[in-house]
């Protein structure tokens, strides 16, 4: 593997174990004053999902209220769909740089 190739796998190892440390935090409610930070209800997750899409106690609540939230989500999401299209492209160019490097040893 390239050096390149190597630093990139470890930023994303580390980016990957920050994400699951602060879910866990979040999960268990250890997320102190940064609660507002987060659109995650966690309650709600459960609940949904052990009865339904139609079922629990968030699905009668109106979503219009939340139209502020959902823009900067959208836009959240846009993003990061953004960011990981980049990472993958990144990642295509990498592995057809290997793969180049393959082709020139193996013709040395």
């Amino acid at each position: 593997m390239t050096q390149q190739l190597l630093l990139h796998l470890a930023w994303l190892n580390s980016a990957l174990e920050r994400k699951a440390r602060l879910y866990d935090r979040l999960a268990s409610g250890q997320h102190g004053d940064e609660d507002e930070l987060y659109n995650v209800y966690f309650v709600r997750k459960g609940t949904l999902d052990d009865e339904g899409p139609e079922k629990g106690p968030y699905a009668h609540r109106d979503t219009e209220s939340h139209g502020a939230i959902d823009s900067m989500t959208s836009a959240d999401l846009e993003m990061e769909q953004h960011k990981r299209k980049r990472e993958e492209d990144e990642w295509d160019e990498l592995e057809q740089t290997k793969r180049q490097e393959a082709r020139r040893d193996d013709k040395t």
